[in-house]
């Protein structure tokens, strides 16, 4: 099957030999459980309509893609430039929209962990820098029926944009919780 980002494959489970089902009078139907993703191991509905009965089937899913590769180890903190990684097509597990394509994919996004030479840079192993740190002063601001609060508070923790951030209320000491915006304010909920 072929997809934006290359090509997927799917390969179905073994059913239990124990299980006596009637012979499909139609056409197959496969189906995700609502609310269901695709990831390396998945489990996949299989329906029939004449006569009616479904099941259920673990499926391994890998992608072919271009994706970014280490050339070296690299430690938890670092961040990846272009003389880090090469491009390369390769076989990975689940979809490839998970994994880095490009350089220009990098930013300026650390490692949340270790990186083994060789291995595949997905998406959920770079984190964005800290916009707040710890301690800092930020604006935090409350908007609502055509009314805009601001206030002095201080960040409980370090946090990138689109983090939820504690902050405490310089003015009366209360606990307040908010999205990092990408300009640094912390957008408060009314």
């Amino acid at each position: 099957m072929a997809g934006s980002s290359g090509r997927v494959f799917a390969t179905a489970g073994h059913l239990d030999g124990r299980l006596q089902l009637p012979a499909c009078a139609g056409e197959l139907t496969p189906f995700l459980s609502p609310g269901a993703t695709v990831r390396a191991r998945t489990t996949v509905g299989v329906r029939c309509e004449t006569p009616a009965w479904s099941i259920y089937l673990p499926v391994a899913v890998e992608s072919e893609a271009s994706v970014l590769v280490a050339r070296r180890p690299m430690r938890r903190g670092e961040v990846p430039t272009g003389a880090d990684v090469d491009v390369v097509r390769r076989r990975v597990p689940g979809l490839a929209s998970g994994y880095v394509p490009d350089v220009e994919k990098l930013g300026l996004r650390r490692l949340r962990r270790p990186v083994a030479a060789g291995e595949a840079l997905a998406g959920d192993m770079l984190e964005s820098p800290p916009l707040v740190q710890r301690g800092q002063r930020v604006t935090a601001v409350s908007r609502g029926a055509g009314i805009e609060v601001r206030m002095d508070a201080e960040a409980m923790a370090s946090a990138a944009a689109g983090d939820r951030l504690r902050l405490r209320n310089a003015a009366t000491g209360r606990m307040l919780e908010g999205t990092v915006q990408p300009d640094g304010t912390v957008a408060i909920a009314p």
